[in-house]
């Protein structure tokens, strides 16, 4: 319901007829009137009357969050009710708060702005203006929220264990009856001042009420009470004390009354006034609830939040939703004592906070813990398990209570427990005990023993894996092992891994076999046992040692499966088994023949296999294959032979020398893939010997230039293509040759022959010769110029020499000729001056 605004102008003006508003708080009525005369039916208005606003003012709204603002609110001291008065507010960037009509004035209606929760923490901006005048002032307004959030509900009240109330000379009077007047017998009606005090009980049962005061008396009435029939529902009546059974869903009415009607200032105090109910709880009214927890549960209830709280009382606030609403507990936690019938009192108290920070005031809650009676506690169960459960153990080795069980309804502060262990040993792990529990009552000092017979026994066998964690390259599987044989034998030995015992109680033993896995790795079957020797051979198959150091001696190539048998402390026991590959990864030892010889065939080539070049090769666990390559080849078509392959290829190109050899690698594999090399080399041979043809033979004659080239031994190269060269037929097509003097004949002249004989560079002994003829040349008169003849105009002898003359005869061809020149000279006087004449004859 919304609040009366009242305001220093209602107080202040006078105006016609009669204003009344009635406003209900704590069930008391008040009225207000207020009178105002008009003159001349109208209310005269002085538009000098200067106006004055607030600079600020504070605007709390009312418990509906909704209010409008009125002039009184802005102005300082008006002069005229708020009915003359316009009001319009703005928001801070101008926009106009909605308005609303309130009344009617002079045939006007009267607007107010409307403010509510939107508004809170806003200044508005608020302007006032007189009627009919233009008498204006503004003022700022703050919208706030000032009234907290109240209770709605609250469940868990106190109970009632007494009554404190007061009954004085102006309490109500009615008339007590006393006697059996209200049965039809004796007694009558005593006036008296009284009061009314309301309870019900959550519990049908005895209901013990006592006033300890002679002052005064009560009447209790069921279901409703009314002082004109004070006989109505009446259930006892101008007693101190009651007992009797009370019903639950029936509220009760105790009047508590004077013995006399009290004269003026007496005041008789009721403070002795206890009430209890026998089987259940007091409390204010059939719809109250009195909250009581299990003393187990008493840890819980303290650990819940404000959130999850149980029993949460519900609180509102006009201006703010119930969402936003901010609630916070203390719990208070008191003992009581052993008299009394709850172990303990929580008192839960309540604050809320609206969305303004506003606070409500603490509301409190009483949850009461029931104590509990021996007859409550329950004994444990037996405790029979086995060892493998994992569980906590005491210092004697029995399962904590925790594990085993412990007598339940104990956690109240009344009951004390303790217990007694005695313990016997069984197989392995397990145990027996026998606890004894002994449970006691401080409050009334019974007690109370709960036997108990716990066992851990072992009848589990051993949780078991094998070993199985490396990747064998037999087929890319986990196995125990992968081994290699060993340098003398094609066997290994395995030093046994222990089994993985993942879980067992009791303390374990392993012991192992082995059978051989059959052609495809797998257990043939169990027709072929596993055993712990296959003979008495030294060379066989055996288990040796001693647990836990067992050592598996000459395994065989290829997969064993073995068997692990894990027995615990008392008899139990798991199988696993698991598998040991045993591989070859010693190379072979390669051998190569020191040499080997290869004819070609007529095509020219010739294959030679890898085995060939074998001289022995061996290996523990047996040679499987063979591969060849050459370091190098000239063979045409035959690169691949450079790669390891079966057979290699040679031809008439490895044919250069007879001392010259081709060198090959021959690769040993063994049967599990190993492998190894060794070098040889191959001696190529065309056992075909070539035909060698040369050319023709040349005759030259003495001083021609081609003879000296020819006869040369070191000469590097000769004209070929004019003495040609030898033809080569046979199964090497492409064979290479030389040639080399043979012999030479020439003489001093130059004139002979010179033999220079071919031959074939990879078989030397395959020849021919070829002749070169160098003839003497032919000399005769034509290859002589004899010199002229001369006059000199001279008579001494020296002049006329053929040195001084040079005149000589010229021999054209002397190369290959050893020529002689003699000179004979005849000379004559031919005249009186001495004239000389020469004949000169040469020869």
């Amino acid at each position: 319901m919304k609040r009366p605004i009242f305001t220093q102008n209602l107080f202040r003006n006078v105006f016609n007829g009669i204003f009344k508003t009635t406003t209900l708080a704590c069930s008391i009525a008040l009225t207000l009137i207020f009178s105002q005369t008009l003159v001349h039916g109208q209310i005269v208005v002085d538009c000098n009357t200067i106006m004055a606003c607030n600079d600020l003012v504070q605007i709390s709204l009312d418990d509906d969050c909704s209010m409008t603002i009125e002039p009184d609110m802005i102005l300082e001291a008006p002069a005229y009710i708020d009915s003359l008065y316009d009001v319009e507010a703005k928001f801070a960037n101008g926009t106009l708060l909605p308005s609303v009509t309130v009344a009617t004035f002079q045939g006007l209606p009267v607007k107010r702005p409307v403010i509510n929760s939107t508004h809170i923490g806003l200044t508005l901006r608020v302007k006032v203006t007189l009627r009919g005048c233009g008498n204006t002032c503004w003022g700022d307004a703050l919208i706030e929220d000032k009234l907290p959030p109240v209770i709605t509900t609250c469940p868990c009240e106190e109970r009632i264990t007494s009554f404190d109330t007061i009954v004085s000379w102006d309490s109500p009077q009615f008339n007590r009856p006393f006697g059996s007047i209200c049965t039809g017998g004796t007694g009558g009606f005593s006036p008296a001042n009284y009061t009314v005090l309301q309870f019900a009980v959550d519990a049908t049962g005895i209901v013990d009420i006592n006033l300890g005061q002679t002052n005064a008396r009560f009447n209790l009435y069921s279901g409703s009470f009314d002082p004109t029939m004070p006989c109505n529902n009446l259930i006892s009546m101008t007693v101190n004390t009651f007992s009797g059974s009370l019903n639950v869903g029936t509220n009760y009415f105790l009047v508590l009354s004077s013995v006399t009607v009290l004269t003026p200032g007496v005041v008789i105090n009721i403070n002795t006034l206890d009430i209890e109910s026998r089987v259940g709880n007091v409390k204010s009214s059939v719809s109250a609830s009195i909250c009581t927890l299990p003393c187990n549960g008493e840890i819980a209830f303290l650990n819940q939040t404000a959130a999850n709280a149980s029993n949460r009382p519900m609180f509102m606030d006009a201006c703010s939703s119930s969402a936003s609403l901010i609630y916070k507990k203390n719990d208070i936690v008191t003992n009581l004592q052993c008299a009394d019938r709850f172990s303990k009192i929580i008192q839960r108290q309540w604050t809320v906070t609206d969305a303004s920070g506003n606070v409500s005031d603490v509301k409190t809650q009483y949850f009461y813990i029931r104590r509990i009676s021996l007859a409550e506690v329950i004994c444990p169960p037996d405790y029979i398990v086995s060892c493998s459960v994992n569980f906590i153990a005491l210092p004697n080795g029995a399962p904590a209570p925790s594990v085993s069980g412990q007598p339940t309804n104990i956690s109240c502060q009344n009951i004390q427990v303790y217990y007694n262990d005695v313990v016997f040993d069984l197989c392995g792990a397990g145990i027996k005990v026998f606890r004894q529990w002994n449970i006691i009552d401080w409050c009334t000092g019974e007690d109370k023993i709960c036997p108990q017979t716990i066992k851990i026994h072992d009848d589990i066998p051993p949780v078991v894996t094998c070993p199985a964690d490396m990747v064998t390259p037999l087929d890319n599987s986990t196995v125990a092992a992968v081994i290699t044989t060993k340098s003398s034998s094609c066997t290994a030995d395995w030093v046994v891994r222990p089994p993985i015992v993942i879980h067992d109680c009791s303390e374990t033993t392993w012991s192992v076999k082995f059978k051989k896995a059959d052609a495809l790795g797998n257990d043939p079957g169990p027709s072929t046992p596993f055993v712990t020797s296959e003979g008495p051979l030294p060379t066989d198959t055996k288990v040796i040692g001693t647990y836990p150091n067992y050592t598996i001696i000459n395994l065989a190539l290829g997969r064993t499966w073995i068997k692990y048998t894990v027995v615990d402390a008392c008899g139990n026991s798991t199988d696993c088994f698991t598998e040991v590959d045993v591989v070859d990864r010693t190379p072979p030892t390669a051998i190569c023949e020191g040499s080997t010889i290869i004819s070609l065939e007529d095509s020219g080539s010739a294959e030679l296999f890898a085995e060939s070049l074998d001289d022995h090769s061996n290996d523990y666990c047996g040679i499987d294959s063979f591969a060849v390559r050459r370091k190098t080849t000239f063979c045409p078509g035959f690169a691949s032979d450079l790669n390891f392959g079966p057979k290699v290829n040679f031809c008439c190109e490895d044919v250069t020398s007879p001392s010259s050899y081709v060198t090959v690698i021959l690769r040993v594999y063994d049967n599990a893939g190993n492998f190894n090399d060794c070098e040889t080399v191959v001696k190529v041979q065309n056992k075909r010997k070539p035909v060698l043809t040369c050319p023709p033979n040349v005759t030259l004659a003495c001083g021609d230039p081609k003879i000296a080239i020819w006869a040369n031994i070191n000469s590097p190269s000769f004209d070929t293509s004019f003495f040609g060269k030898p033809t080569v037929t046979g199964v090497c097509g492409n064979l290479k040759f030389n040639s080399r003097i043979l012999s030479n004949s020439l003489n001093s002249c130059g004139f002979g022959t010179v033999v220079r004989q071919w031959f074939v560079i990879s078989d030397p002994t395959v020849t021919c010769n070829q002749t070169l003829t160098v003839t003497s040349p032919i000399f005769n008169a034509g290859h002589i110029i004899f010199p002229a003849d001369i006059d000199i105009n001279s008579c001494n002898l020296n002049d006329a020499t053929p040195e001084a003359l040079n005149s000589k005869p010229i021999i054209t061809a002397s190369s290959c000729s050893q020529i002689g020149i003699s000179i004979l000279i005849s000379y004559f006087i031919m005249c009186r001056k001495r004239a000389l004449k020469f004949l000169e004859r040469g020869k």
